[in-house]
């Protein structure tokens, strides 16, 4: 069985990390040592893969993430 990516939109991930700021989302997205996801955008709208949000997580839980 194929397994569909769940995507958030910036709102929904400020709030997983903590309620963190629209700028400090920003900050995150725009920072190469931060190697935090990239949005994909549609329409205008910003969506992250929870999918690779997950995976994130683990290499920062892991120590790998800046």
């Amino acid at each position: 069985m194929e397994t569909r990516t769940r995507w958030l939109r910036a709102k929904r991930v400020r709030e997983r990390y903590d309620d963190i700021g629209e700028v400090t989302l920003w900050r995150w997205c725009n920072d190469p040592k931060s190697d935090f996801p990239r949005p994909v955008k549609r329409n205008g709208v910003r969506y992250w893969s929870e999918q690779v949000l997950d995976l994130y997580d683990q290499r920062f839980a892991g120590g790998e993430a800046a």
